[in-house]
């Protein structure tokens, strides 16, 4: 009588570990795939920020190139066109 009682724990051990480490598997998936999850937000962030900046880059040197020649060429009819009017 003692020997299936010997068994019979052994077997609600050996069914306890098992569900144990299932469980600890699908935790371990699950925090996988929230790292990936994660990883791949943060990486789609950062490519996003990096897009902003690089056109922000653009608009400021378009700004730097073209701003002397417009202020150049505004002051030259300016003046020159308040010679020719008097």
């Amino acid at each position: 009588m003692d020997k299936p009682t010997q068994d019979d724990s052994e077997q609600r051990l050996d069914v306890d570990n098992t569900s144990t480490q299932s469980y600890c598997m699908h935790t371990v998936d699950l925090e996988f795939r929230h790292v990936v999850r994660s990883t791949h937000i943060d990486k789609s962030i950062e490519a996003k920020r990096k897009v902003i900046r690089m056109l922000f880059v653009i608009i400021m040197e378009f700004f730097v190139c073209w701003t002397p020649l417009h202020v150049i060429n505004t002051h030259l009819k300016v003046v020159l066109g308040g010679l020719e009017n008097s």
